[in-house]
């Protein structure tokens, strides 16, 4: 056989959701897409997890497990290479990961920062509240209520409005 020039990285579904798992099967490959008889460690990344796995090739096929956290419509892909040849790097296809079941809120500014600062008295602010799963993403099925209140506020009117998308 010729020398190695591609992964073939074959997802086990192109939708998953959150938390759960997905197979991908790899296989070394030469330029004629012939399987190579090799037994090495490849890198295997994600941009739908934070993990790096290394599973071992057995005579140029493995199948590793890889539980997905971070959801995307369409642009979630697994990243496969080695140290050996980082050159040959190859992608799966982009597959979809939806959020998991709304687990908790996330109080951001409308700029996104997770902290609100300090305001002035008298001097309306925006908060945004978003639904989220245990993975922090959105869950923009979401149609659970949500209610605000505070033992400093007095005379305070408080707007809230409906989920829309998860916020």
């Amino acid at each position: 056989p010729a020398p190695l020039d591609n992964y073939w990285v074959q997802l086990s579904t192109t939708t998953t959701t959150a938390g759960q798992d997905l197979n991908v099967t790899i296989t070394a490959r030469d330029i004629f897409l012939n399987t190579l008889n090799t037994n090495a460690i490849v890198r295997v990344t994600s941009n739908a997890l934070s993990d790096i796995t290394y599973p071992q090739l057995i005579s140029g096929v493995t199948t590793v497990t890889l539980t997905v956290t971070t959801a995307g419509y369409l642009d979630r892909v697994v990243t496969v290479n080695t140290t050996a040849t980082p050159s040959v790097t190859s992608q799966s296809t982009m597959f979809t990961v939806t959020s998991a079941n709304h687990t908790t809120y996330a109080i951001e500014t409308v700029e996104g920062l997770p902290t609100i600062p300090d305001q002035t008295a008298g001097v309306a602010t925006t908060i945004v509240i978003r639904a989220v799963d245990a993975f922090g993403n959105t869950v923009l099925a979401s149609t659970a209520g949500v209610g605000i209140t505070s033992a400093s506020w007095s005379g305070t009117t408080i707007t809230v409005s409906a989920f829309t998308q998860g916020t």
